[in-house]
């Protein structure tokens, strides 16, 4: 499965080019919700009305500012407006972006172990009852829920704890030749801790509709350059052998090592070769070079096009 995030515009543009790709045949949409973005799970309640087929994935909602019941009480709008098309993507995000909700930043991978654990119990089971050191919840819902719940994953940790608990690893700016040599090894080892089979990994893939390398790189730093200097994805960047040198851009190595660019054919043909081996699903994130609703609208008529 190939699908697409759509990033960069505004909530009517947004269900626009959701409403786009659903025509179009294209897989899943994906909507970020960071920082003090507009919210997903409101845009997919208004996107549900004007589809028909098309998955939609939050990736990701941050769970410091947000109670696993409250997500929930969403599911349960979305799944009875889009059955069975809902998939939940949820991380605990930066400790910069979390500054905008006052929270206290701290140990996020038991507090994601603590969430993931909670929203999957009330979705699946039907009810929960958690009192840990960051999640405290009683509740109970009329009916269970089919919702996928997804976490982040940047380190071997969190893909580990994915693989313990979580139904997927949702990458992000992660190199694929990383996520075969490090993220997928540790979701497995995870996995086979809780004895479980291992769920799959969402590969996040920058695509630019563009054949001159320098121009992508530029582009790709006027995207994505500021995630370099973020800590978690600065010690990720090195661990796949591309170490920041301090400055919010990407280099030409990192450019060639995680987008994928050229001619729409030469693209399709690297997306098709990313997939399998663990990797289940593609998330595709266009980089624009010029109007970013005209680069989404080529790369959901690129998705749709033969052999994707």
């Amino acid at each position: 499965m190939i699908g697409l995030t759509i990033r960069g515009v505004g909530p009517r543009a947004t269900l626009d080019l959701i409403e786009e790709a659903d025509r179009a045949g294209v897989d899943s949409v994906w909507l970020q919700g960071g920082g003090v973005s507009p919210d997903p799970l409101t845009l997919f309640a208004a996107a549900a009305a004007r589809t028909e087929r098309i998955q939609l994935g939050s990736g990701i909602i941050p769970t410091w500012p947000r109670h696993p019941v409250l997500i929930a009480q969403q599911v349960l709008v979305l799944e009875a407006l889009a059955p069975g098309r809902i998939r939940l993507g949820i991380g605990p995000s930066t400790a910069g972006a979390m500054q905008a909700f006052g929270v206290e930043f701290r140990r996020p991978l038991t507090q994601l172990r603590e969430y993931l654990v909670a929203l999957q119990a009330l979705l699946k089971a039907g009810s929960v009852t958690a009192n840990g050191e960051f999640v405290r919840a009683r509740a109970r819902i009329a009916t269970t829920l089919p919702t996928p719940v997804m976490a982040s994953a940047l380190n071997e940790g969190a893909f580990a704890l994915c693989g313990e608990v979580a139904d997927g690893a949702i990458s992000w700016l992660c190199p694929p030749a990383y996520v075969r040599s490090r993220a997928l090894p540790a979701l497995r080892r995870g996995a086979a801790r809780a004895g479980r089979v291992p769920p799959p990994v969402v590969l996040h893939v920058p695509i630019c509709q563009e054949e001159d390398p320098k121009r992508v790189a530029a582009a790709a730093s006027a995207a994505f350059g500021a995630y370099t200097t973020y800590q978690f994805y600065s010690d990720m960047f090195a661990a796949a052998g591309h170490p920041p040198n301090g400055r919010p851009e990407f280099s030409q190595a990192l450019t060639d090592a995680l987008v994928v660019y050229g001619t729409d054919e030469q693209i399709r043909a690297r997306l098709r070769t990313l997939l399998g081996d663990g990797i289940g699903e593609l998330m595709v994130t266009p980089i624009a070079l010029g109007d970013t609703t005209e680069a989404t609208s080529r790369a959901i008529a690129l998705l749709a096009g033969p052999a994707v």
